[in-house]
């Protein structure tokens, strides 16, 4: 069969599902192949492939879900009381339910299933192992995520082990060799949750686009080369469909991917026989196909465009708010400033009258005490010099001045004599100061 468009390639799966849909006694469901027995693991998986190719509420499924719900619901009724459950069961028997619209034990299935994980962060195969691995930690926080529930950081921690420092990963801790179908779980778990834009998401996926290549040429091997068996589940992954999904998640452009290669796979696996095409295959190819409608598609480039436009405004809107607030806050301060100028203005204002009176009142004071100082100087001075003189007067008067008398008058003059020295001198300094330096001109 040669598909020449994704319409086709979309009834092909939708035929292929109904075909191999089947009935074992009052259960109604999906095997993983039309020739195996009923299991809730393929029956979620092909209610996930409705969902990608967004046929959920496809004519089909609508009339058979009652059938399948009840295969579904005595399926978790035996898992929830199980000490010994398997993870599958339990989380795909829940997930499966929440897609057709029941959620009447989920409550129940997501709590025992959040209580098998592991102290470290993962999930083993069965509720009575202890060794963590992928592919069941892989299911348990796939069907957590789709019934909108919070991944603990224990978790993401757990798969961050897995990744080695060629940055894929591998399927349990212990391993060695890492591998792409591996690394395609690891990144899906990585797109949906809070690791989306950490950096060993940002390195998985570089590293995970280039094995894709690889695993595209080889798809169409008959010895299927590309797959890879799991050990520890005993399930054969592929993980290219999931790894796909993830890419879109992280708005990785499809251009490093060889579209074409794939395209070539795709027609390689629906011209094999039917048979062959089992449900987890299906699964694969569906989630492919939804991640190259959601790549290419001009609606959603042209959502995701507007919302980066919207978040680009905001971001400006938010970068002026900012500095208008700085602005804000930069007048606030000016405002401050000027308020305590003003206020020292005032204050000034007050306190200079107070100064010129403080002023005046000092140099009064000084005026005063030398007043003071100096008319008790020279009426002392002039009672010094009045008493000899008097004397010598009535010493002339009486004719009795002597020699003696005359030395008296001498003494008596000297205290005058020092006093016009001193002023001389002080007259002459301030003609001094008061004469321009002619040399210096």
């Amino acid at each position: 069969m040669q598909i020449e468009s994704l319409g086709e390639i979309k009834n092909f799966i939708l035929n292929h599902l109904c075909s191999t849909y089947k009935q074992e006694g009052d259960y109604y469901g999906w095997g993983i192949s039309a020739n195996q027995r009923l299991s809730p693991t393929n029956t979620c998986e092909a209610l996930l492939a409705y969902e990608a190719l967004d046929e959920i509420n496809n004519n089909f499924l609508q009339q058979e879900k009652d059938k399948i719900r009840v295969f579904l619901h005595d399926s978790l009724t035996k898992c929830l009381p199980n000490e010994d459950v398997r993870i599958r069961d339990l989380a795909y028997s829940a997930l499966a339910l929440y897609l057709l619209g029941d959620d009447e034990q989920l409550a129940d299935a997501t709590s025992k299933l959040i209580s098998i994980s592991s102290k470290l962060g993962g999930w083993p195969g069965t509720s009575k192992e202890i060794d963590s691995h992928l592919v069941p930690t892989f299911i348990a926080m796939n069907t957590l995520l789709k019934l909108g529930k919070k991944i603990e950081n224990k978790h993401c921690i757990w798969l961050n082990k897995l990744q080695r420092p060629s940055n894929m990963c591998v399927f349990h801790p212990d391993d060695l060799e890492p591998n792409a179908p591996a690394s395609s779980l690891v990144l899906y778990l990585y797109a949906n949750s809070a690791m989306k834009n950490t950096e060993p998401a940002k390195l998985l996926s570089r590293a995970l686009i280039a094995e894709l290549n690889k695993m595209f040429s080889l798809v169409s091997d008959i010895n299927q080369l590309w797959e890879k068996y799991d050990n520890h589940s005993r399930f054969t992954i592929r993980g290219y469909g999931h790894a796909m999904l993830a890419l879109v998640a992280l708005e990785i452009d499809f251009m490093e991917l060889n579209v074409h290669n794939f395209l070539k796979a795709y027609n390689s696996i629906c011209e094999q026989k039917k048979e062959n095409l089992n449900i987890p295959l299906i699964l694969e190819l569906v989630l492919a196909l939804r991640a190259l409608r959601l790549n290419f598609d001009p609606f959603k480039h042209f959502k995701l465009s507007k919302e980066q436009a919207t978040q680009i405004v905001l971001s400006e809107l938010s970068s002026d708010r900012a500095l208008i607030e700085d602005e804000k806050k930069q007048l606030l301060k000016h405002h401050v400033l000027i308020d305590e100028w003003e206020k020292d203005l005032i204050r000034q204002r007050f306190e200079i009258p107070k100064q010129v009176v403080f002023l005046v009142t000092q140099t009064m004071k000084k005026g005063i005490r030398k007043l003071i100082f100096f008319s008790i100087y020279y009426f002392v001075l002039s009672v010094v010099l009045a008493a000899p003189i008097c004397i010598i007067i009535n010493k002339i008067i009486s004719r009795s001045f002597s020699v003696e008398n005359l030395l008296l008058l001498l003494i008596s003059l000297a205290p005058v004599l020092i006093e016009l020295f001193r002023w001389k001198k002080k007259s002459l300094k301030e003609i001094s100061n008061q004469t321009p330096d002619i040399n210096s001109k």
